[in-house]
């Protein structure tokens, strides 16, 4: 009968592990903007007057396929990056980088003219691959899916503390990254926010999360120790999958119903931790 079960319990890993591949495939989803800026972006000269009055850089028009914004659409860039404006809330979205700009090291700026600086599109750095750093404002309260998945050369980052989710794949495969420092009102970490990450050493879970996605930190090689704050209801499958020398230690005493039965993988699980935070 013991075999049995374990077989199923194999079985059912398998599953959850080829499931875990078809996540965050969309990352235009509950962005606050769909516009994307295509492959086929193109900037053209002279400043623009936006709808504030105010002058900025130079206007980028979507002139690509495939992309969901719409042929009319039109972005500013401001020190090599490019941003779309929210006429809503007179506010800025970060589209990506201009194109031509490789820089390693990039600083958001709070605002622009007087205007804030509020979100971080989905896939707004994706692929950048000589990307070491970037700083974010604390103005920044949304951070899209995918925003800096295969960002392979950054090291570490600040999430600003107005961001309260930690969204689907936003860092994934970003194998140099050692450290992130997750902000006290995060609420939830997206499915496969950390996937991939191999040399992460240090992710310290807040106290207010209390969902944490499937895969969320799958083959984080790096991970010696976390701690699973109590107040977490739901954990999605194999969250900490392929962790090799990771110990889980968690404030609960047993797992509530809302943990997936393969949630911690392999790991270690050390229950009723008292955490000195």
């Amino acid at each position: 009968m013991n075999r049995k079960i374990y077989v199923y319990f194999i079985i059912a890993t398998i599953i959850c592990a080829l499931l875990l591949t078809a996540g965050c495939d969309n990352p235009n989803e509950g962005t606050p903007s769909g516009d994307q800026i295509s492959s086929g972006a193109q900037i053209s000269s002279g400043a623009q007057t936006l709808p504030s009055g105010e002058q900025i850089g130079n206007i980028v028009t979507n002139g690509g396929s495939g992309s969901s914004a719409d042929s009319s659409s039109e972005y500013y860039d401001f020190d090599g990056l490019v941003y779309a404006f929210n006429a809503d809330d007179s506010s800025y979205t970060v589209k990506g980088l201009k194109d031509g700009n490789v820089n390693a090291k990039i600083v958001i700026p709070s605002s622009i003219q007087g205007k804030p600086v509020r979100a971080i599109d989905s896939a707004a750095f994706e692929d950048c691959g000589e990307l070491t750093s970037v700083i974010i404002p604390s103005s920044v309260k949304y951070i899209g899916a995918y925003a800096f998945s295969n960002c392979v050369k950054l090291t570490s980052i600040v999430v600003p503390s107005g961001v309260e989710i930690i969204r689907d794949c936003v860092f994934k495969n970003c194998k140099s990254l050692e450290s992130v420092e997750i902000p006290s009102g995060v609420t939830g970490i997206g499915v496969k926010a950390f996937y991939g990450c191999s040399n992460l050493k240090d992710a310290q879970i807040p106290l207010g999360v209390t969902s944490i996605g499937s895969g969320a930190f799958g083959y984080c090689d790096s991970l010696t120790e976390i701690v699973i704050p109590i107040g977490v209801t739901r954990i999605g499958s194999l969250a900490f999958f392929q962790c090799a020398e990771l110990t889980i230690y968690c404030e609960l005493s047993v797992a509530p119903s809302g943990w997936d039965a393969t949630w911690n993988g392999d790991c270690s699980i050390v229950w009723e931790y008292v955490s000195n935070r």
